[in-house]
């Protein structure tokens, strides 16, 4: 089981949590209309955010210095990205 299953496990998300999507994320996720999306890639952050997602976490590749768009969040790892979006969803 990779990293980002268990993070998801440990705050009792599921399988059907992780979907993976090849290339452009905005098809997908303009069909599924998450409340979360992360990824290391900037410009997968920018689509998810032009489909109304949210909650978007950047999580930080290693030497990735490009700045974020207001609305993205950055955080260091899948793990503090969930923790940090199951905090806000109870806040809000």
């Amino acid at each position: 089981m990779d990293g980002r299953r268990r993070s998801l496990q440990r705050h009792g998300i599921g399988d059907a949590g992780l979907i993976a999507v090849e290339g452009s994320k905005s098809g997908a996720l303009a069909a599924l209309r998450p409340h979360f999306f992360a990824d290391d890639t900037v410009d997968h952050c920018v689509e998810a955010m032009g489909t109304m997602v949210p909650h978007v976490a950047r999580i930080q590749s290693w030497g990735d210095a490009q700045p974020l768009p207001l609305g993205i969040e950055d955080y260091a790892c899948l793990e503090s990205a969930v923790r940090g979006f199951f905090e806000r969803y109870q806040q809000g």
